[in-house]
């Protein structure tokens, strides 16, 4: 059996990708707990905290340069009020633990090249000392990220969702250039200060 492994991750901008996680978290959030939270294996989730391979730095200097954050970290809280199981956890414990379990998670996806879910069930032998056991991360056309904070495969289908929703929004830009071009008769080619 052979497992399609992903090429390495590809920059992603962080003002697109805030953008498209602002679409996609609160909405399902308040989708899921309007039909009713529990039945969907939230019990203790004080929020979910996602972690992105490749985000291009909005620093215009590293931008320059061409420089990624390996781990470029986004937090939602939706219930303040819930807490964790033993132990009540504050609310900065909580994200920090969150993080820390996305940031890992995408770890594993990128030295792997392939997602959580699909390592632990088909390649286990490729597991090593201090990996997380959890899974929750997506690969979508070599853009990597990982999610922490709900259920394993809810970590993973919002994360999955962001990250479709950024392509969605490049592509939104793409279209915007070519109809852009097209009215002024303009060479074919995408403008020289295009981002995606």
């Amino acid at each position: 059996m052979t497992t399609p492994r992903s090429g390495p991750p590809v920059q992603i901008h962080q003002a697109l990708l805030v953008q498209a996680a602002n679409i996609v978290v609160p909405n399902m959030m308040h989708g899921l707990f309007q039909s009713g939270v529990r039945s969907h294996g939230f019990t203790n989730s004080l929020g979910f905290a996602f972690a992105f391979a490749g985000v291009l730095s909005e620093d215009p200097d590293e931008a320059a340069q061409g420089l990624v954050q390996t781990a470029f970290s986004l937090t939602f809280i939706h219930d303040e009020s819930s807490s964790s199981e033993g132990e009540p956890m504050t609310i900065q414990e909580w994200v920090d633990k969150c993080t820390q379990y996305a940031e890992d998670k995408l770890k594993l996806s990128v030295r792997e090249g392939m997602e959580g879910r699909i390592l632990h069930a088909t390649m286990p032998h490729l597991l090593k000392g201090g990996d997380l056991i959890y899974v929750g991360s997506a690969i979508e056309l070599d853009m990597y990220g990982a999610g922490s904070g709900g259920p394993n495969h809810w970590d993973e289908a919002l994360t999955r969702m962001i990250l479709q929703t950024y392509w969605g929004l490049c592509m939104a830009k793409v279209n915007a250039a070519k109809a852009e071009i097209a009215e002024k008769k303009a060479e074919p080619y995408m403008p020289d200060n295009y981002q995606g």
